[in-house]
């Protein structure tokens, strides 16, 4: 016999204040944004940033400019493997 599935809570987040004064509305995280909604945010801001870094690496003499296109890359699918696993959990 299967057993129900409790439902699982909505997780939103907190809201947080930034460093910066200046800039604290644009940086601020809002309160109650669904979890799933901010990490999907993220994932796009982080292929954009991955994107741009891709362009400055090509034309880049340095080297180590593809280390910061690694590290996007990684932090890129860890955040989607995240947001994929918050989604499959709700099903």
């Amino acid at each position: 016999m299967l057993k129900p599935v409790p439902a699982q809570p909505k997780i939103l987040t907190p809201s947080t204040g930034s460093r910066s004064t200046r800039y604290a509305e644009l940086f601020d995280v809002m309160p109650s944004v669904p979890v799933t909604d901010a990490l999907e945010r993220a994932s796009a801001l982080l292929a954009a940033a991955r994107h741009d870094a891709v362009d400055v690496a090509m034309e880049a003499s340095d080297p180590r400019s593809w280390a910061v296109v690694y590290l996007l890359e990684s932090v890129h699918a860890l955040v989607n493997a995240s947001v994929n696993g918050m989604l499959e959990a709700k099903q």
